[in-house]
């Protein structure tokens, strides 16, 4: 089955720590949803109820989160995050998604 992805522009880009990532200034998750579909994989229960079942198949792409990182990267130096909490960072859509926007939104 081919995976639906779509993309949107999230409010916000970064979660403060809490709970098991209390330790991190914050946690940064570049999509909601996984291509990868693990059985045993927690995150699936973060998903939106109408979403859990068809965990795998779809994946939404935060199109605006290298432009909001890049707006606040200077407050970001000496600041802890946790990547990916609750999505596999390195998924297939990865290149295509991904790629061009960060490196734009990084000058140096």
């Amino acid at each position: 089955m081919p995976i639906t992805v779509e993309t949107y522009d999230a409010r916000q880009v970064l979660t403060p720590g809490a709970g098991y990532l209390r330790e991190y200034d914050y946690s940064l998750n570049p999509y909601v949803g996984c291509s990868f579909g693990c059985s045993y994989c927690y995150a699936a229960f973060f998903a939106p109820f109408d979403k859990q079942a068809s965990w795998g198949d779809w994946v939404r792409v935060k199109q605006n989160a290298a432009l909001k990182l890049s707006r606040i990267r200077r407050s970001l130096a000496s600041k802890t995050i946790y990547l990916s909490s609750a999505t596999d960072p390195y998924q297939p859509i990865e290149r295509p998604a991904r790629a061009d926007a960060f490196a734009a939104a990084d000058p140096g």
